[in-house]
This record gives C-alpha cells, sequence and structure tokens, in this order.
C-alpha cells in the first residue's frame, strides 16, 4: 500500500494555494482503490479547476472484460475514494459523471463544492482507506455481525447497487461456479496469457500487477509466474483453491444492479469502494471471485442461483484475517495531467 502521502491537516489542506494541488493530495487516496489484478485503469486531466476521471483503455483486460466493465467499476472504486477524502477535508464534492457521449472515456468530471464538515461516517470510511487491501489467504472461521451486513447493504442501495449475501442452500452451486470458471480460464490461451500480463515476479520493481508471492504459489514459481500461469495446470491448482476458500469463508456477497451500461458500472465501483472501507473500518477483509461473473454463461447461471433480479458486477468473499501485504501503486504524478 501507498505509504509516502504527505499528512495534512484540513487547516493545511486549506492553505494548498492551487486547486490543482488540492486534487493532486486527495487523489493520492483515490489511487488506491481496488482494480482487476491491480491494473489500475485510471487517468486523471485536470482541466482549469475541473478534474476530469478517464478509463485508461491501454489497461484494458479484453480478453477477462470485453466490455471495459471491470475497468469502468474501478475507476467508479476510485471516484468514491476522492468523493470521501474531499470530505475529510472539508469540502462536499460536485460531481457529473458520464459527462459527455461524445467523449466516452471521460467517465466524470468533479469539481471542488462547498465548505463541508465530515460526519462521523465519512471519517469513519476515510481512515479505512489506506488500512483496505484485497486478502487471498483464508479466513478466520468467525461470522461477520449482521449489523455490517446491514451497513453494507444499505451503501450499496445509496449508491445505485444492491449486496445479496449468498445463502447456504445456494453457496455449492456458487462455489461450482467459481471452480468452473477458473477451469475455463486455463483452457483458453488468450485467458491465460491476460492473467500472465498482470502478475509481477519476483524483485519486478513493478508499481501496478500483483506479485506472484501474493498467490502462494511457492518461492520458484515467484520468480517465473507469468510463465508458470501460461501453463493449463494452474488453472486446475487455481480452482481448487478458489473453490476450497470459498466453501468456507463467512461469508460470500454478489453486488448487483438493475442495469448493465457504464453508468450503472460506476455505480456498481462507487458502492464497491464504500463497502470495502465499512468493511475495512470493522476489521473485515475481503477478496474478488469475480470469474463466473467474467463468462457471460456462467454469469447467467450465478444470477439463477443467487436468484437475483439484476446484474451481478462483482463477487465478494469477506471474513477475518491477520493484516497482510499490499499491492502496490502507481504515483499521482504517473496518472495526473494538468494543462
Amino acid at each position: 500500500m501507498q505509504t509516502d502521502i504527505p499528512q495534512l491537516d484540513r487547516a493545511a489542506f486549506a492553505q494548498l494555494p492551487t486547486v490543482a494541488e488540492k486534487f493532486a493530495h486527495v487523489l493520492s487516496y483515490a489511487v488506491l482503490a481496488p482494480s482487476s489484478f491491480n491494473s489500475q485503469p485510471w487517468r486523471f486531466e485536470l482541466v482549469g479547476d475541473t478534474l476530469e476521471l478517464h478509463g485508461d483503455r491501454a489497461r484494458s483486460i479484453p480478453a477477462l472484460d470485453r466490455d471495459d466493465r471491470e475497468l469502468t467499476i474501478a475507476c467508479g472504486a476510485a471516484l468514491y475514494l476522492l468523493r470521501i477524502a474531499l470530505r475529510h477535508f472539508g469540502y462536499a464534492e460536485n460531481i457529473e459523471e458520464l459527462p459527455d457521449r461524445r467523449q466516452p472515456n471521460v467517465l466524470a468530471r468533479v469539481t471542488l463544492g462547498d465548505a463541508r464538515e465530515p460526519t462521523e461516517r465519512d471519517e469513519r470510511r476515510f481512515a479505512a482507506i489506506t488500512k483496505r487491501h484485497t486478502h487471498r489467504e483464508d479466513f478466520a472461521p468467525q461470522d461477520l455481525p449482521m449489523c455490517l451486513i446491514g451497513r453494507m447493504r444499505d451503501l450499496a442501495v445509496h449508491e445505485r447497487a444492491w449486496l445479496t449475501i449468498v445463502n447456504d442452500d445456494a453457496r455449492e452451486d456458487v462455489v461450482e461456479l467459481i471452480a468452473e470458471a477458473d477451469r475455463r480460464r486455463g483452457h483458453d490461451p488468450a485467458m491465460r496469457t491476460a492473467v500472465a500480463r498482470w502478475l509481477r515476479g519476483r524483485f519486478s520493481g513493478s508499481e501496478d500487477g500483483v506479485p506472484v508471492s501474493f498467490f502462494g504459489l511457492g518461492r520458484l514459481v515467484s520468480f517465473a509466474g507469468p510463465l508458470f500461469v501460461r501453463m493449463r495446470d494452474w488453472s486446475e491448482r487455481q480452482a481448487d483453491q478458489d473453490a476450497q476458500r470459498a466453501w468456507v469463508a463467512p461469508r460470500l456477497a454478489v453486488l448487483s444492479t438493475s442495469g448493465d451500461e457504464p453508468r450503472d458500472w460506476l455505480a456498481a465501483g462507487e458502492a464497491l469502494a464504500g463497502i470495502l472501507l465499512e468493511a475495512t473500518a470493522a476489521n473485515v477483509t475481503a477478496s474478488f471471485l469475480n470469474q463466473p461473473i467474467e463468462d457471460l454463461q456462467l454469469r447467467e447461471r450465478l444470477t439463477e442461483a443467487i436468484e437475483n433480479r439484476g446484474f451481478p458486477q462483482l463477487m465478494l468473499r469477506l471474513g477475518y484475517s491477520e493484516p497482510g501485504p499490499a499491492t502496490p501503486r502507481r504515483a499521482v504524478r504517473e496518472v495526473l495531467a494538468v494543462e
């Protein structure tokens, strides 16, 4: 996790002389958003006093995300963290989502709003931004409190989405879909290559992607991870591991939206970020099991299994764990352009 964020209080933030400097500071929190394989598919442009959020199509993963659905979700998550950071530093946010049909890469425009005091909820979520990270190992068997599940559900609805907790009757079917999706990846060379592109070997020094060591694949594989993933045997091991972890996870949850267009994907990303911050504030961690949603056929079967009335966008495994390593992040200067 990025650890070099300058520590500014509200008074010091207010004294920053330009809007550009204010936005650059809050972006140091926004770039901590989760993204598929830590691809970090966002780009920001400051045009006058307006910050534009762009989807960086050069970082898309067509084999797994042909419509850039997950790319847009990741950008929505970054937008939510930006909103929370602005509130922490005493500003309301003015946001226009998908402002221009002629510019589909411009996902949102943001300007500084009026001064406002952050709520206790805003502060709780802001404090969780730098603590949140994806947990890829096993969870303790302890269940989540229903009050936390209720808060996460309410937050999803507030952000125009909803969170379905997979019940015991559906869990076996959902676990089978996760394993089948992993195996399908392994039998598709394009998918294996796409996964390998974003895995990083030992000492890669990269500021994006996921270190292979995070998957517990052993010391040798941590050096030659991308090559290993291109082999079909990898998918069988991953399928067994993901199925087991999904089966014993205290909770599986599916985040859905009523539509399946870019505006819905942005909403899913904002809901996701809020849910993860709420979970983190309660010492709950999460990992993603999106594989069945990335396959159109399996996505339909997942919808039936959980008796969903909308479009599944993400699947989460939730539980308690010891803190683990965080994925690297690119610096703000690499993702922000100032006119």
